[in-house]
Protein backbone atom coordinates (compact mmCIF):
# COMPACT_ATOMS: atom_id res chain seq x y z
CA UNK A 1 0.00 0.00 0.00
CA UNK A 2 1.34 3.44 -0.80
CA UNK A 3 -0.47 6.43 0.37
CA UNK A 4 -0.09 10.08 -0.95
CA UNK A 5 -2.10 12.83 0.19
CA UNK A 6 -2.71 15.17 -2.69
CA UNK A 7 0.77 17.10 -3.95
CA UNK A 8 2.92 14.70 -2.30
CA UNK A 9 5.24 12.36 -3.82
CA UNK A 10 5.88 11.98 -7.39
CA UNK A 11 4.31 8.66 -8.04
CA UNK A 12 3.28 5.48 -5.75
CA UNK A 13 4.54 3.21 -8.85
CA UNK A 14 6.96 4.32 -10.97
CA UNK A 15 8.67 1.75 -13.75
CA UNK A 16 11.56 2.93 -15.99
CA UNK A 17 13.38 1.33 -18.75
CA UNK A 18 14.94 -1.44 -16.54
CA UNK A 19 11.78 -2.85 -14.75
CA UNK A 20 10.61 -5.52 -16.94
CA UNK A 21 9.19 -8.98 -16.21
CA UNK A 22 7.48 -7.29 -13.48
CA UNK A 23 4.36 -8.87 -11.07
CA UNK A 24 2.47 -6.43 -9.56
CA UNK A 25 -0.90 -7.58 -8.07
CA UNK A 26 -2.75 -6.88 -4.55
CA UNK A 27 -1.47 -3.33 -4.34
CA UNK A 28 -3.08 -0.08 -3.56
CA UNK A 29 -1.26 2.90 -5.25
CA UNK A 30 -3.16 6.34 -4.26
CA UNK A 31 -1.70 9.81 -5.57
CA UNK A 32 1.73 11.24 -5.77
CA UNK A 33 2.40 15.01 -7.22
CA UNK A 34 1.96 13.77 -10.92
CA UNK A 35 -0.59 10.48 -10.58
CA UNK A 36 -0.38 6.83 -8.74
CA UNK A 37 1.39 5.16 -11.66
CA UNK A 38 3.71 5.75 -14.61
CA UNK A 39 5.27 2.43 -16.52
CA UNK A 40 7.49 3.67 -19.59
CA UNK A 41 6.09 1.21 -22.48
CA UNK A 42 9.48 -0.62 -22.29
CA UNK A 43 8.34 -2.02 -19.17
CA UNK A 44 5.30 -3.60 -20.33
CA UNK A 45 7.30 -6.67 -21.64
CA UNK A 46 6.42 -9.03 -19.29
CA UNK A 47 4.28 -6.94 -17.00
CA UNK A 48 1.59 -8.92 -14.75
CA UNK A 49 -0.39 -6.11 -13.38
CA UNK A 50 -3.54 -6.79 -11.73
CA UNK A 51 -5.99 -6.96 -8.44
CA UNK A 52 -4.95 -3.48 -7.82
CA UNK A 53 -6.66 -0.26 -6.39
CA UNK A 54 -5.31 2.51 -8.85
CA UNK A 55 -6.93 5.91 -7.58
CA UNK A 56 -5.81 9.25 -8.59
CA UNK A 57 -6.39 12.86 -7.20
CA UNK A 58 -8.97 15.31 -9.36
CA UNK A 59 -6.62 17.18 -12.04
CA UNK A 60 -4.29 14.62 -11.95
CA UNK A 61 -3.29 12.22 -15.13
CA UNK A 62 -4.77 8.77 -14.55
CA UNK A 63 -1.83 6.89 -16.16
CA UNK A 64 1.10 8.10 -16.90
CA UNK A 65 3.49 10.92 -16.59
CA UNK A 66 2.15 14.57 -16.42
CA UNK A 67 5.57 16.45 -16.25
CA UNK A 68 6.67 14.81 -19.39
CA UNK A 69 3.59 14.99 -20.64
CA UNK A 70 2.84 11.17 -21.25
CA UNK A 71 -0.91 10.18 -20.56
CA UNK A 72 -2.75 6.92 -21.02
CA UNK A 73 -6.84 6.46 -20.60
CA UNK A 74 -8.03 3.82 -18.32
CA UNK A 75 -8.99 2.28 -21.96
CA UNK A 76 -5.72 2.40 -23.30
CA UNK A 77 -4.25 1.09 -19.93
CA UNK A 78 -6.72 -1.99 -19.90
CA UNK A 79 -6.59 -2.52 -23.89
CA UNK A 80 -2.61 -3.07 -22.98
CA UNK A 81 -3.32 -6.43 -20.52
CA UNK A 82 -3.23 -4.54 -17.46
CA UNK A 83 -5.80 -4.18 -14.58
CA UNK A 84 -8.89 -5.55 -16.03
CA UNK A 85 -9.88 -6.87 -12.48
CA UNK A 86 -8.44 -4.11 -10.84
CA UNK A 87 -10.46 -1.26 -9.07
CA UNK A 88 -9.65 2.11 -10.82
CA UNK A 89 -10.40 5.89 -9.56
CA UNK A 90 -12.09 4.45 -6.51
CA UNK A 91 -10.91 5.62 -3.30
CA UNK A 92 -10.47 2.57 -1.04
CA UNK A 93 -11.73 3.95 2.28
CA UNK A 94 -8.71 3.46 5.59
CA UNK A 95 -8.78 3.69 8.91
CA UNK A 96 -6.89 7.03 9.78
CA UNK A 97 -4.94 7.90 7.07
CA UNK A 98 -3.80 11.56 9.00
CA UNK A 99 -2.45 8.83 11.86
CA UNK A 100 -1.04 6.61 9.16
CA UNK A 101 -3.55 3.23 9.64
CA UNK A 102 -3.93 2.30 5.96
CA UNK A 103 -5.79 -0.88 7.14
CA UNK A 104 -9.22 -0.93 4.98
CA UNK A 105 -12.44 0.08 7.07
CA UNK A 106 -15.58 -2.47 6.43
CA UNK A 107 -17.02 -1.95 3.05
CA UNK A 108 -14.17 -0.46 1.60
CA UNK A 109 -12.97 -1.58 -2.03
CA UNK A 110 -9.85 -4.02 -1.64
CA UNK A 111 -12.14 -6.68 0.95
CA UNK A 112 -12.09 -10.12 -0.72
CA UNK A 113 -11.15 -8.44 -4.07
CA UNK A 114 -7.04 -9.73 -4.71
CA UNK A 115 -5.96 -12.61 -5.87
CA UNK A 116 -4.22 -15.56 -4.23
CA UNK A 117 -0.38 -14.55 -3.39
CA UNK A 118 0.06 -16.75 -0.58
CA UNK A 119 3.18 -18.44 -2.31
CA UNK A 120 4.91 -14.91 -1.81
CA UNK A 121 3.07 -13.58 1.08
CA UNK A 122 1.44 -15.87 2.81
CA UNK A 123 0.88 -12.98 6.07
CA UNK A 124 -0.02 -9.21 5.72
CA UNK A 125 2.56 -6.72 7.38
CA UNK A 126 1.04 -7.25 10.88
CA UNK A 127 1.88 -11.13 10.09
CA UNK A 128 -1.75 -12.09 10.13
CA UNK A 129 -2.27 -14.79 7.52
CA UNK A 130 -3.57 -14.42 4.29
CA UNK A 131 -6.28 -14.75 3.77
CA UNK A 132 -8.94 -13.82 6.41
CA UNK A 133 -12.22 -13.75 4.54
CA UNK A 134 -13.46 -15.47 0.63
CA UNK A 135 -10.16 -14.10 -0.77
CA UNK A 136 -7.22 -11.83 -0.26
CA UNK A 137 -7.72 -8.32 0.27
CA UNK A 138 -5.89 -5.84 -1.45
CA UNK A 139 -3.17 -4.19 0.20
CA UNK A 140 -0.65 -4.89 2.76
CA UNK A 141 -3.22 -5.54 5.45
CA UNK A 142 -6.12 -8.48 5.70
CA UNK A 143 -9.31 -7.26 6.98
CA UNK A 144 -9.33 -9.16 9.91
CA UNK A 145 -5.61 -7.80 10.71
CA UNK A 146 -6.66 -4.89 13.14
Amino acid sequence: TIFFRPGEGNYALLMRSSATDCRIENNILVGGRYGAVYAEKSCYEGLKMDYNIIYNYPGQQILGDSSEGIALSVEEWLAAGFDAHSVLQKMPVFVDTEKGDLHLKPGSAGIDAGVDIAKDVPVDSDGTKRPQGKAFDIGCYEMGAE
